[in-house]
């Protein structure tokens, strides 16, 4: 239904907001939190809430440098 769709949205928007703001502040999640105007803890949280695994992705980070 279209609030089904709306969620989903919402999920994707926060995931590649998420995504993008760690690789570039080069995996640091203080400086993600600082950012986007967030605790840090809420950045833990918004990652498990949409599915990014943050070991994951630091080691992607961290492979591509």
């Amino acid at each position: 239904m279209a609030i089904n769709r709306l969620t989903e949205a919402r999920e994707h928007a926060a995931r590649r907001i998420l995504e993008r703001t760690v690789r570039s502040s080069g995996g640091n999640l203080s400086e993600v939190a600082r950012r986007l105007g967030i605790a840090r803890r809420v950045v833990k949280r918004e990652m498990a809430r949409v599915g990014i695994d943050p070991d994951r992705l630091l080691r992607e980070i961290r492979k591509a440098t």
